[in-house]
């Protein structure tokens, strides 16, 4: 009895394994079915021009199908985060100033034309209209010049913790972070999260406990304009735990600037400052809260060789 009833159940886990599979085929079907062959010959177009350093941008933000299907169309687009795949409604002006091509596919009646300010001032290169009126277009910013990251060299860098009577305890690199405390978010490293409306991989700069004090000291050589940005993590902006943390900006040992954020304050701030003309300065970031907890912090630092206008205007400070 028992063994005809496991057959029983089998049989039916079969047949309902397949009717499932079978719903998502026909689903599957009549979604590719359905798909603009305009769509198809803009996502062609791309891929057959695209090259290392472009990005891509869709318009509207939300055709997450076709953002799906750019996956794998070359360098940056073949694993997660997918940087040259830019999603999100606001992205902010200094990811894009660091593609060296952009394209940009408007779907569903839209022009190839992005709200950024970026795209209002530039001409595209290259513009073609296909036959349901998706268009396609490459813009080309400008060139700011690029001498470092942040994220890109922290393993290069050196963390400590400042405690309240000013003694430094050294964090030490392993693997791919500091190893600063016990828990993973007192270990700064670079991490994918949401900041106003943008997917970033900047370093996780979470203040620490006890009341102590994140130091991150980053040497830098070239370029002259320090671009900083930073903001709290959609995550963080929704808890209520936490109190409003404190950055502090030095250069080569004197105060650049200092701004708090409020734990609710779901914002980017891009901060620009000029460097002096030494072959290689320190930067040293200090980061504070009274109430750690949550206040999951992210930060991210570039060199660059110029500040176009278009920058200034989009800082929400700016020494230069």
């Amino acid at each position: 009895m028992l063994g005809k009833r496991l057959a029983a159940a089998s049989l039916l886990a079969v047949a309902a394994g397949l009717s499932l599979a079978t719903l998502l085929n026909q689903g599957e079907t009549t979604g590719r079915e359905g798909a603009s062959t305009s769509a198809d010959a803009a996502i062609a177009k791309v891929r057959a021009g695209f090259r290392p350093g472009d990005l891509v941008r869709i318009v509207p933000a939300w055709n997450e199908d076709l953002w799906a299907r750019l996956k794998g169309i070359g360098p940056g687009a073949e694993l997660f985060p997918f940087a040259a795949l830019l999603r999100g409604d606001r992205i902010d002006t200094l990811t894009l100033l660091r593609g060296e091509r952009i394209w940009v596919i408007g779907t569903h009646g839209r022009q190839a034309v992005p709200p950024e300010r970026l795209f209002t001032e530039l001409e595209p290169t290259e513009r073609s209209t296909l036959e349901d009126g998706t268009e396609v277009a490459l813009y080309t910013p400008p060139t700011v010049g690029w001498f470092g990251s942040l994220s890109r060299s922290l393993k290069s860098a050196s963390v400590a913790r400042r405690d309240p009577s000013g003694h430094e305890r050294e964090c030490t690199w392993k693997r791919d972070r500091f190893r600063c405390g016990k828990e993973g978010w007192e270990n700064p490293q670079v991490a994918t999260r949401d900041v106003f409306h943008n997917e970033v991989s900047w370093v996780l700069a979470h203040p620490p406990p006890n009341n102590e004090t994140l130091v991150i000291r980053w040497t830098v050589a070239g370029g002259s304009v320090l671009a900083v940005r930073t903001g709290f993590t959609l995550k963080g902006v929704r808890k209520e735990q936490g109190s409003s943390t404190s950055v502090r900006i030095m250069i080569d040992g004197k105060e650049a600037d200092s701004f708090t954020l409020e734990p609710h304050e779901y914002r980017l701030e891009l901060r620009l400052h000029p460097l002096g003309a030494l072959e290689s300065r320190e930067i040293r970031f200090e980061i504070h809260a009274s109430d750690h907890r949550l206040r999951q912090l992210m930060l991210e630092a570039d060199v660059l060789g110029d500040a176009p206008p278009m920058l200034i205007e989009a800082a929400t400070y700016s020494a230069l």
